[in-house]
């Protein structure tokens, strides 16, 4: 292990949709979440991006309450949330003017938010200076979407080393210290704000083979959470002010209007107090028709609204155990993560669907909010690899001066890493200037193995290499493809002294899951 990875002190961060929060684990192994003392972020710091308007400086406020409170109700057109989905995405974002790529403003979040956790946490006292930092993914992010969040990490935290960890893995690790007693098989039941993910885990620590403590045996999801959670609570409380309005016009809360964002904003505490109240009274105000009303809320009609969105995800869990060939097992602990799952509705109906499951000891919810982070720092200082690759991944190429097209097999399927593979690939057209090698995912394949190119996949990850200057065609160049023990792909190019900078490198994070 690099001995910088041995130091004492090591961070974990859930990058959320909405909030993001860090964790630390301090010398003697206890870990805990890096809560700013501001109370308005207690459950972590809102992954908020807001410039505002040249008139009013121009100002760019990230991941902070105001723009919670302020900036998605009075500047809208200023606001960027839920960045982390948005990574691989070309277009630039533009607020008021200028131009951002989304992985600009993500890694001024994720920048925002350590120097505030970091600022946070020497005040305490709980470390000198972080060795390591290991951060949760969704479990659905392919190499695109890894390498995207790499190159956002790196950009914010240069010297920092940097490892990815599924989000429900991180959630289970935590548990799994936690816990009094350890479980075979963990479903994590994770219901966040922009997405929901259920993840079937098998415990596997006692293996020495293996490099994660538990192994992947299935996953689903999909983009029904916290977000359309709201969305029936906003409606809940329009059908109540249709029936008694009081002083306010319902003409006011028309799309895109101010009082809607105003009362989205108003929804979102409301579905929080009904979590742990039977009924919740929302004061509700209309700037537009200076109106006001007082709207009172029972759990018993928001369940029945939202009923069957958590029947869905319920539905998805159950497919993972079934594909996971574990239906039924009595040495199953259900882990319930995400703010979401507060809600009482998600644990009844999970007890309704798994009957042979203890309410109490296997259907469980450890800190919902903080278990991404706090797993995540647990894991921070061991190292984050695949013993095998699941996949075969490739480069198109064609054959001779024909247009035949092939795929490349660069790492072979179930190669034990790290693996090497080196191969020549040549330019097709006249005066050509550079070459693009393209990436592609393949579930089958042996080393330097030519597949047809209908049954790859391709991840979006290229390696461009410029020789900086026209090149006849048929010029060589040599790509050497590495992968590491922790799952980093690396295609080296040389061109041969063509160019003036003569070899160029390209690093991908290529990690998607555990052996079958």
């Amino acid at each position: 292990m690099d001995q910088t990875m041995e130091a004492a002190y090591s961070f974990g961060l859930d990058l959320g949709t909405h909030r993001s929060l860090m964790a630390v684990k301090a010398k003697g192994g206890t870990v805990e979440a890096i809560i700013p003392s501001n109370q308005e972020c207690r459950k972590g710091i809102p992954s908020l991006f807001w410039r505002t308007a040249e008139s009013d400086g121009g100002r760019e406020l990230l991941c902070e309450q105001v723009a919670l409170e302020q900036g998605e109700v009075n500047d809208p057109e200023g606001v960027v949330r839920s960045v982390k989905t948005r990574l691989l995405e070309q277009k630039p974002i533009v607020l008021h003017g200028r131009s951002y790529t989304p992985q600009d403003i993500a890694a001024k979040e994720v920048g925002h938010v350590y120097a505030l956790s970091l600022s946070e946490a020497e005040e305490r006292g709980i470390f000198e200076t972080p060795k390591a930092l290991t951060v949760g993914v969704p479990v659905r992010f392919g190499a695109a979407e890894r390498t995207a969040i790499r190159s956002v990490l790196s950009k914010a935290l240069p010297d920092m080393p940097i490892q990815l960890l599924p989000e429900p893995m991180a959630a289970a690790i935590y548990y799994a210290a936690s816990a009094r007693q350890k479980t075979r098989y963990t479903l994590a039941f994770d219901m966040g704000a922009g997405t929901f993910d259920v993840c079937v885990l098998e415990n596997v620590e006692n293996d020495p083979r293996e490099p994660y403590p538990f192994r992947q045996l299935s996953h689903d999801g999909s983009r029904e959470a916290g977000d359309l959670l709201d969305e029936k609570m906003e409606e809940l409380i329009l059908d109540k002010l249709r029936r008694d309005p009081g002083s306010i016009d319902m003409k006011s809360f028309s799309p895109g209007s101010y009082d809607l964002r105003a009362l989205r904003k108003t929804a979102r505490e409301a579905k929080e107090a009904l979590s742990s109240a039977p009924q919740f009274t929302a004061i509700v105000t209309s700037l537009a028709s200076r109106g006001i009303q007082r709207v009172t809320l029972h759990r018993e009609e928001y369940e029945a609204r939202i009923e069957p969105v958590v029947r869905r995800a319920v539905d998805l869990a159950e497919k993972a155990l079934r594909e996971a060939k574990i239906w039924q097992s009595p040495d199953l602990t259900v882990l319930m993560v995400g703010g979401s799952t507060y809600i009482p509705l998600v644990r009844r109906l999970l007890q309704e669907r798994f009957p042979w499951l203890d309410s109490k000891t296997q259907v469980v919810q450890r800190l919902p909010d903080q278990a991404v982070a706090l797993g995540c720092a647990l894991f921070a200082e061991r190292p984050l690899a695949d013993r095998k690759v699941r996949f075969a991944y490739a480069i198109k190429a064609y054959r001779g001066n024909s247009d035949e097209q092939f795929l490349y097999v660069c790492i072979p399927m179930n190669c034990t890493l790290p693996c090497s593979v080196s191969g020549r690939f040549s330019t097709r057209l006249q005066e050509q200037d550079n070459v693009a090698l393209k990436i592609f995912e393949v579930d089958h394949g042996a080393p330097l193995e030519r597949i047809p190119v209908k049954e790859g996949r391709f991840t979006q990850l290229i390696a461009r290499h410029s020789f900086g200057k026209p090149v006849p065609k048929g010029t060589s160049v040599l790509v050497t493809t590495e992968l590491s023990k922790d799952g980093l792909l690396t295609l080296t190019v040389d061109d041969g002294g063509i160019s003036t900078q003569g070899i160029t490198r390209h690093t991908f994070d290529i990690v998607r899951s555990l052996d079958d």
